[in-house]
């Protein structure tokens, strides 16, 4: 078990002081919770796309490397938010970059999306909209949560 982490701060002359115990489990505990929802997400759209690519399929050579490549686009995005939060320790800046990168993208895509569905009436392009910056935001939690931790001021 972890030892305390103290705090202190003054305002106005007094000094505030909380103590909180942690331990490695609940850290990985509450690390797992944070980024389930972008899991559930990111499983979610790959499948969507690869859905969408079989349905789609025109049955020739290039619509197959088209399709392919689609889907090996959205995987590369999707993969880092589905990998356990064990490869995104300390000493591995390659996978946080990546998770980062895989972020930023989703975010150009969400940016796209919500442009492309301007022309929809107003209600339809407000939920639309709506619906994709909420699983946008399960990205980023997930991007947030991987921070590497600050050391308490003491």
């Amino acid at each position: 078990m972890e030892g305390p982490i103290v705090a202190k701060s003054s305002a106005g002359g007094q000094t505030n002081e909380w103590t909180a115990w942690t331990t490695p489990e609940d850290a990985a505990a509450t690390t797992t919770l944070l980024r389930a929802p972008a899991a559930i997400a990111a499983l979610f759209f790959l499948g969507g796309a690869v859905a969408a690519q079989v349905a789609w399929f025109n049955w020739t050579l290039e619509g197959a490397v088209f399709a392919i490549l689609r889907c090996l686009a959205v995987a590369l995005v999707c993969l880092p938010f589905l990998l356990p939060s064990r490869r995104y320790r300390s000493g591995q800046p390659a996978m946080r970059i990546w998770l980062i990168a895989a972020a930023v993208l989703a975010s150009l895509r969400t940016v796209y999306l919500c442009v492309s569905l301007f022309p929809l009436p107003f209600v339809s392009w407000l939920i639309g909209s709506t619906l994709q910056v909420a699983l946008l935001s399960t990205l980023w939690l997930a991007v947030y949560v991987l921070r590497p931790p600050r050391e308490p001021n003491t």
